[in-house]
């Protein structure tokens, strides 16, 4: 089973990767006047689909790697990986024109840059897991965890299969600077140390019982006020 030392190993290189990927698209931002959003979006859409391929794609292979290694541990004979493609080019593209579109243009595009580059090693490990007939757990791995991903984090190894990751909340959902790593387990047995999903859903049923309500916007807004995170 994958251990908290690896998943920090796996955050740091993943942080890298994207590090690397802001520095390169940084470059052509500080080329460029402010103000101009035209030449903005024109500009920073040249270097986008580079960028995304080149990075998501070492993403992609870091998972395959841990995955194969994670699955033979649990003893999986043979585990296969499935390499999820580094982007979707058009969806990419049209988030990109989000962002340009937005007062915090640096900000969000990379913020969003974040979140791409890392999604391809967060897709492979839950596809292959999925193939594999192995279950995933959503684990936290940083110093703090924003109320979104405590809710989904909070589900422990319920994630078996692409129907349950989707079901209600979308447990495949991930943002710029999350710090959420899906993970291999069988069942509590499995998870690593310091990943106690009964404490985090009990913030989640704080959160529902002051929102009074099933909706989970309603639940993170209390989550959030509980505790003066965001």
């Amino acid at each position: 089973m994958a251990s908290q030392a690896e998943l920090g190993q796996v955050r740091r290189t993943l942080n890298a990767l994207s590090q690397a990927a802001q520095n390169d698209m940084a470059a052509v931002w500080d080329s460029l006047p402010a103000g101009d959003r035209a030449l903005v979006g024109q500009a920073m859409s040249q270097g986008w689909a580079w960028v995304l391929e080149r990075y998501g794609n070492m993403a992609a292979t870091l998972a395959a790697d841990f995955f194969e290694m994670s699955a033979a541990d649990l003893g999986v004979k043979r585990p296969k990986a499935v390499i999820a493609p580094a982007m979707d080019e058009r969806r990419a593209m049209a988030r990109l024109g989000w962002a340009v579109s937005t007062d915090d243009q640096q900000g969000n595009i990379m913020g969003l840059l974040d979140e791409l580059v890392k999604q391809p090693y967060r897709s492979t490990m839950q596809d292959s897991a999925n193939a594999n007939g192995l279950a995933w757990a959503r684990v936290p791995v940083g110093p703090t965890t924003c109320s979104w991903c405590v809710m989904l984090a909070g589900r422990g190894a319920v994630y078996h299969s692409k129907e349950l990751a989707q079901m209600g909340t979308n447990g495949k959902k991930y943002h710029g600077d999350c710090n959420c790593a899906p993970t291999l387990v069988r069942g509590p047995q499995d998870y690593p140390k310091g990943y106690d999903p009964d404490a985090l859903y009990s913030q989640y049923e704080a959160g529902r019982a002051q929102a009074d309500s099933g909706d989970p916007k309603a639940i993170i807004a209390a989550m959030r006020q509980q505790s003066a995170t965001h």
